[in-house]
């Protein structure tokens, strides 16, 4: 069964009622918390997109650390959603001087240069490279 399927299913009445018969669901590439905020949504329908959307952008923000935070910034999820990007390039320009946020992003660089594989990261790099030419501005 399909994730989109086991949503409709969840929101379906017949599966958000606290009567229904419950049913084990594996749900594969969906965090905890996003999961854990649907759920409450179903029972309670106390939940907005815009809290849910806050929710996970708190959580991806909890999970940047300087041994991610190059990955992160120019992964194809953060191409995706300009608001985590911001986010992302602001907490990588905070660390800039850390050996292990320099180190990955020569590596990074290097590897997004020979394989020529990511695309999605050149709105990220162009930003990158304006703030870091605008510091000591």
């Amino acid at each position: 069964m399909a994730d989109s399927e086991i949503i409709e299913n969840v929101i379906s009445a017949q599966h958000c009622r606290h009567d229904a018969v419950a049913e084990l669901v594996q749900v594969k590439c969906a965090a905890h918390r996003t999961w854990r905020a649907f759920v409450f949504y179903c029972y309670t329908g106390q939940l907005s997109v815009e809290d849910l959307k806050k929710w996970s952008f708190d959580a991806v923000k909890a999970g940047l650390s300087k041994h991610n935070i190059v990955e992160e910034a120019l992964s194809y999820f953060t191409s995706r959603h300009p608001d985590i990007q911001a986010m992302e390039l602001e907490i990588l320009m905070q660390n800039r001087n850390e050996p292990e946020v320099q180190q990955a992003l020569e590596t990074k660089l290097t590897q997004m240069l020979a394989t020529g594989r990511s695309p999605h990261s050149a709105t990220a790099l162009n930003a990158l490279i304006r703030l870091l030419s605008n510091v000591g501005v």
